[in-house]
């Protein structure tokens, strides 16, 4: 189920227990800011199948123990050119669709809800 966050954004979450999986923008736009503690794997399984973190974001805003090198306060400018260079090659080579989150016409496959704050399942914890 994915939640309507400002400026388009869409969160998804799980079904079964609502935890959160990873953050997207549009159809168009094939790029999920993945959000990785839900897998269940160690540390060194998650990087075999992920591949290296390219980067941490919005690192100020993290709980937690942090990363001493991760605590950007929003997005650096050298992982901002990265993802732009990788989505421009990706809509050239036609390699933006399907996506699994999205239909055919672009469309979430799923429903978005607007969550306010004060009514999230989560909002005390």
């Amino acid at each position: 189920m994915p939640e309507t966050l400002p400026k388009g954004t869409l969160r998804w979450y799980t079904r079964c227990c609502f935890t959160p999986i990873g953050n997207t923008l549009t159809a168009g736009v094939p790029f999920i800011g993945l959000i990785h503690s839900f897998i269940r794997l160690d540390a060194k399984e998650r990087q075999q199948i992920l591949g290296d973190v390219k980067g941490y974001i919005h690192a100020k805003h993290a709980t937690g123990t942090r990363i001493k090198a991760a605590r950007h306060s929003g997005m650096p400018l050298s992982i901002t050119i990265k993802i732009i260079f990788r989505l421009l090659i990706w809509k050239i080579r036609g390699l933006s669709h399907p996506t699994p989150l999205f239909d055919t016409r672009g469309n979430p496959i799923v429903k978005p809800e607007v969550i306010q704050h004060d009514t999230h399942p989560y909002a005390d914890t």
